[in-house]
């Protein structure tokens, strides 16, 4: 990607310096559009995707904005006083659910075809859920006439308070047109959802959302008309689900650790019967959760939760250590001792379960 950015630089500095003195006979020169950028609503950080140069989206929500870009000459350039950071798009150093908001502003053109995929994938990884992003861009033709190399599009852009009048140069796309369904196909592509756009002359604006965690919904509901009620809402929206909710088990997990530490263990549980019905489960986090409701004496329910580990993951030797332990504290001393033995079997260097073997002798 870099050497696409470069060369395009390179494309734009010379297209539009010949512009002021004659044509480039390798390019093609577009009208100058108009184009109004207003402020809009937006939670949180917003991140704004190749922030450099003019800095549109640093100027228009200021301190809300994390700017980055592949180029330091480009951030430091621009005129916006937000946090600024130089950092590839493909590979965002963000942790997810980071950002309420996502903003690329005439980005994209200078970012390989081949790159466009991961660069959403990113977003929508870093972006909270529920979380918007908004790009604007040219819409980038595949021109007919092979001895036209590159486009030059010419702006002006009217923010409130301000004017900023600026010129792209940027190389034709090679096979596909990137118009609105272009945009329109790469979110779907990644699960973000469609939530408007549009194309004006040789420009275009689309939005997206990314999808709502069913895991808020659910706590909302427990909390306001109790677990029975919501689980029969839960079941109705995943029987109905028309994209508007994830359903991962990450977050319904973190759900049952969020109300373990609340003090309802007894909602705690019935939301992970929901998941282990339902949904693919993590062998660690299910462990981690095993071992909180180990941590509350819930005995019973935390030989559930591992003995699901354990028909879920017969492999590991972890696995049946964590439910032996639960079976040593709750009394079931004969099926530790079994289970112990048999996590030796899978792992013959588990000192815990070597350790523990010893105890339960001891306690015959």
């Amino acid at each position: 990607m870099e050497n696409t950015i470069k060369t395009a630089i390179i494309i734009l500095l010379i297209s539009l310096h010949l512009s002021a003195i004659a044509q480039n006979p390798k390019a093609v020169y577009f009208d100058k559009q108009e184009i109004e950028i207003r402020d809009f609503s937006a939670m949180g950080l917003i991140l704004d995707i190749g922030g450099g140069g003019e800095g549109v989206i640093g100027q228009l929500k200021g301190e809300q904005v994390i700017s980055i870009d592949l180029f330091k000459e480009e951030l430091v350039n621009a005129p916006s006083k937000n946090l600024k950071i130089v950092m590839d798009a493909r590979d965002l150093k963000f942790i997810e659910n980071s950002f309420n908001t996502a903003a690329i502003f005439y980005t994209m053109m200078y970012i390989s075809a081949n790159d466009h995929l991961k660069v959403m994938q990113e977003v929508n990884r870093v972006l909270k859920f529920g979380g918007k992003l908004k790009i604007w861009d040219v819409v980038l033709p595949v021109w007919p006439d092979t001895s036209k190399l590159y486009g030059v599009y010419r702006f002006k852009f009217i923010l409130p308070g301000t004017e900023i009048n600026t010129g792209y140069g940027v190389p034709f796309a090679k096979s596909t047109e990137q118009d609105l369904d272009y945009y329109i196909d790469l979110g779907k592509k990644v699960g973000l959802r469609y939530a408007g756009g549009k194309t004006t002359g040789n420009s275009l604006f689309v939005e997206f959302q990314k999808q709502k965690s069913i895991a808020d919904t659910l706590s909302r509901l427990i909390d306001e008309s109790g677990i029975g009620t919501a689980i029969i809402r839960y079941n109705e929206l995943k029987k109905q689900n028309n994209g508007d909710f994830y359903f991962g088990s990450d977050v319904m997990l973190n759900l049952c650790l969020d109300l373990i530490a609340s003090g309802k263990a007894v909602e705690s549980f019935e939301v992970f019967k929901l998941v282990k019905s339902n949904l693919k489960l993590d062998e660690g986090k299910v462990n981690s959760y095993g071992y909180k409701l180990l941590n509350k004496k819930k005995y019973n329910e935390a030989l559930v939760v591992f003995k699901t580990n354990m028909e879920l993951f017969p492999g590991s030797s972890n696995v049946y250590d964590s439910y032996a332990e639960a079976c040593m504290e709750s009394g079931k001393f004969e099926e530790a001792v079994l289970n112990y033995k048999k996590s030796l079997e899978l792992n013959p260097n588990n000192q815990n379960a070597i350790q523990k073997l010893d105890e339960l002798k001891i306690r015959k």
